[in-house]
């Protein structure tokens, strides 16, 4: 327990740092209801995202471990830094961001029973203001190797079902849905940073 409270303070003081040198914004997804977008320069991005690991999505697994999965991005042109973590917890996630063309620089996954992995998978997306963008299903595959993993990926269109996921999160008056499926490179990895107590 007393790690996991130093692990909070770290993260705290780390996202404090970022917000009071104005180099980092923090975002949080919309919980499942939300009806307001911050303004109207602003657009939704919506997706799922599937970690999987040995046949299972470690996402969606049942079980008593807290996870949650969570990406940096950098809007491009603006040169402005944004985190979203969590992002997701089982998969799905709608999130209002300004309007622009965006890069994942870091991937997080972090599992009360294994720890913190922090990691890499270079990938791009654009939104535009007024508009609900689909990035499709970003399927991570995590092969673990003591403290490192490979992981591969590929982007699913599965519009058909994130379209009731956006319904759920997003109940606000209604917005032209685009397909903007998520560019990702096939290969990247994770580090395991902090490990869980056992």
């Amino acid at each position: 327990m007393q790690r996991k409270t130093e692990w909070t303070a770290v993260v705290l003081t780390v996202m404090v740092a970022g917000l009071l040198s104005g180099c980092v914004r923090v975002v949080t997804p919309l919980a499942p209801g939300s009806s307001l977008i911050e303004d109207s320069n602003q657009g939704l991005v919506f997706g799922r995202v599937s970690l999987l690991r040995d046949g299972g999505d470690l996402l969606t697994v049942q079980g008593p471990f807290r996870r949650r999965f969570g990406w940096k991005l950098l809007q491009e042109g603006s040169g402005k830094q944004f985190v979203v973590d969590p992002l997701t917890s089982d998969g799905w996630f709608v999130v209002s961001l300004p309007a622009g063309h965006y890069r994942v620089t870091k991937i997080t996954y972090f599992s009360e029973h294994s720890g913190l992995w922090e990691g890499r998978v270079p990938a791009r997306f654009g939104n535009k203001a007024g508009a609900s963008t689909y990035l499709g299903t970003w399927e991570i595959e995590f092969t673990p190797l003591g403290g490192e993993g490979k992981v591969s990926t590929r982007v699913l269109n599965e519009i058909d079902n994130a379209q009731g996921e956006l319904n759920r999160f997003y109940t606000g008056p209604r917005q032209s849905i685009v397909v903007g499926l998520l560019e990702s490179d096939k290969e990247g990895y994770f580090s395991l940073l902090e490990p869980a107590d056992k």
